[in-house]
Formats: structure tokens, sequence, C-alpha cells
């Protein structure tokens, strides 16, 4: 069997098996209020290529990489990564988990960020935030949100 030399892009994406994957490069931007730090990603085949945070979230993602959170260290930082069960049928998934290395123990953590039009205490995300920090109560859960140009933080208690 005699494959085309040059099919066009459909016939290559629709075909993999013959042609190889295909990828796209696409510039993922994190930006920070202090600078900008760019990674190059591939584009992943028939998968979402939106963002995976808007901009609040992303400042927030560069200033808990950079100055850790509450001045301890973290690692394992990463967006969106993870998803809580919480009762039949209803899951939650935070902005942000990491582990946060206090005094030498590593605990785990959870970020929600809001932003000025989210702060309402009857808004479904803080119901699901209370709801995720009552039940997963091994884990410390931080709601945070930018007013005047300061981050605040609170901590959710079970």
């Amino acid at each position: 069997m005699n494959l085309p030399a040059n099919p066009n892009a459909d016939v290559r994406k629709l075909n993999p098996h013959l042609y190889g994957p295909t990828y796209k490069t696409v510039k993922t931007v994190l930006t920070n209020s202090e600078g900008l730090e760019v990674v190059e990603a591939k584009r992943r085949v028939r998968q979402d290529s939106k963002p995976l945070m808007n901009k609040l979230e992303s400042d927030y993602f560069c200033r808990l990489k950079i100055l850790g959170y509450d001045g301890w260290p973290v690692m394992n930082l990463r967006a969106q990564s993870v998803r809580y069960r919480l009762a039949n049928g209803v899951w939650y998934k935070p902005d942000m988990t990491c582990n946060v290395i206090i005094n030498g123990t590593v605990i785990p953590y959870a970020f929600e960020c809001k932003g000025p039009r989210g702060m309402k205490s009857q808004d479904r995300g803080f119901l699901v935030l209370k709801m995720a920090a009552s039940q997963f109560a091994e884990m410390g859960w931080v709601l945070a949100w930018c007013e005047n140009g300061e981050w605040k933080e609170q901590r959710i208690l079970a």
C-alpha cells in the first residue's frame, strides 16, 4: 500500500497510526506582577487546549512558587491536578495543590482563588470548599483573594 507523500493536516490528524502524532507548539505564559515566566509546551492531541489557570490564579501560583505559603517552603505545586469526591456525584477540583513543609513535617494543602465578583458567602465555590475542608480535615484548605493589589488568605477550618 502506497501512502500519499504530502497529505493534508486533516488526513494526518485522523491517521496518527500511519503518519505519527501531530503536535503544535503552544506557549503557556504564567504572569507575575514582578516579572514574566514563559514555559513552552507541546499541544496534546485531541485534548482541550484552553489555559489551565486564569490571570488571578497564575499570579497566585507564581507567588506561592517564589514565596511559599506563609513563609514556609512548598513542594509539588500543581494547578488543578487533583479531584476530590465529596458526595454522590459531587466532585471538587481546587485551583492549586501542594505540600507545605512546616517544621520538617510535610502537610498537603489545597488553595482556591476567588476574584472580586466571586466573593459571596452563598456562592457554590464557597460551599464546596467548606464541604471539602470538613471531609478532608487532614489537609490544609486556604481561600485566597486579591484586594487592592494585596493578597489576603483565609484558612478554612473543618
